[in-house]
């Protein structure tokens, strides 16, 4: 089994990868009955939903969401590849972590990267992959529109305190 604990700066907080282009996301959820085997292992496929968890909730965290963004702008993230690697079973009633992160992000494709780990003692359950490419309604290619790119981008809030958009102007904003 494998610990991998947070990357941290010298005064003991967490800090990001330079290579990273943005910040991890981080989501909680504990193993259900249904998500086991006969043994209470977690069954290898329910990670590539735990992946699809992790990445509504990054996007959460950017300031929109999936279904925002198809309804809005008919761009939608298909997947084009995945890979998972297992490192330690996940059991019945567990707290796991899904950390979820963009690893590249281009015109018409992107890739979040995932790290399972179990909450109580850190280990490392598994890390993965997935890449998307960015269609239309009609299955083409298409550039993933440029609001949503910053968002990706561009992390305005580290996940303190409300979003706000580049676009967005509040009232006491002075008027230029």
């Amino acid at each position: 089994m494998v610990f991998i604990p947070p990357p941290h700066d010298q005064n003991g907080t967490a800090a990001s990868s330079s290579k990273d282009i943005s910040h991890w996301v981080d989501y909680q959820i504990r193993i259900r009955y249904a998500e086991t085997d006969q043994m209470g292992v977690v069954y290898y496929s329910n990670y590539l939903i735990w992946f699809e968890i992790g990445r509504s909730e990054y996007c959460r965290k950017q300031g929109f969401s999936y279904a925002e963004m198809e309804a809005q702008t008919e761009s939608f993230l298909a997947v084009a590849e995945v890979s998972c690697r297992y490192h330690a079973p996940a059991h019945y009633d567990e707290l796991v972590k899904i950390r979820t992160s963009i690893a590249s992000l281009k015109k018409r494709a992107l890739r979040f990267q995932y790290q399972i780990l179990n909450k109580q003692n850190g280990i490392l359950i598994a890390t993965g992959s997935t890449t998307h490419v960015i269609l239309n309604k009609n299955g083409s290619p298409k550039t993933l529109p440029e609001k949503y790119a910053l968002l990706l981008r561009n992390p305005l809030s580290k996940n303190t305190g409300p979003r706000r958009h580049p676009w967005e102007r509040r009232p006491d904003d002075p008027i230029i």
